[in-house]
């Protein structure tokens, strides 16, 4: 499981119930390495730019509640880079207790870091033959499991934010999810990743 999180083409971070690093991928590594966007202090996962740090806080704070049991409502964090490009989009997924146990044991949250720069992970044909998806709903869809925001992966795609808003529905029922959460830890528990 280790070795095919390392060749994704976007960072996670999987943090313990404190919100410690647990395990890192290695493209999380790199963007570590040349602090492009986010970095360490020690084993806590913050932003290069000061700025954006208490959303990314905010961000991950939520994952841990909603794993929690208590139902906040959380999103993304949109990091700035030191080189101008455009910013890394970050998602914080909380992990079902035991669901990370193939990775770490402490495992409560994943963090997805995303580089828009990137091309998405997940091929959008794959998804609309695995799941049935329109080419719209695939590419919706694979714009999610690369870490965009549904505001930005609607943007990406071409769509406006309320036709993402319907595609997302649509997705939901035919992936059998419920939650943009949801569906992004099925699309990311999937093999077609390692392929």
């Amino acid at each position: 499981a280790l070795q095919v999180m390392d060749r994704l083409r976007f960072g996670v971070v999987l943090l313990d119930e404190r919100a410690n690093v647990a395990h890192a991928n290695a493209f999380a590594h790199e963007l570590f390495a040349r602090r492009d966007g986010i970095c360490l202090s020690g084993r806590t996962v913050v932003a290069a730019h000061r700025a954006d740090g208490p959303l990314l806080a905010r961000t991950i704070r939520a994952a841990l509640e909603v794993r929690a049991g208590r139902d906040v409502l959380f999103g993304g964090a949109s990091l700035r880079r030191p080189d101008g490009r455009r910013p890394l989009a970050v998602t914080a997924l909380p992990l079902v207790r035991g669901a990370g146990a193939a990775f770490s044991r402490e495992a409560a949250v994943a963090l997805i870091v995303a580089d828009p720069e990137q091309e998405p992970g997940i091929p959008a044909e794959r998804l609309q033959q695995r799941f049935g998806l329109t080419s719209s709903e695939a590419r919706l869809a694979a714009r999610l499991a690369q870490g965009l925001s549904l505001r930005d992966a609607a943007e990406h795609v071409g769509i406006t934010y309320e036709t993402a808003r319907w595609y997302l529905k649509s997705t939901f029922q035919k992936t059998g999810t419920s939650r943009q959460a949801e569906l992004l830890r099925l699309l990311l528990s999937e093999p077609i990743l390692s392929a």
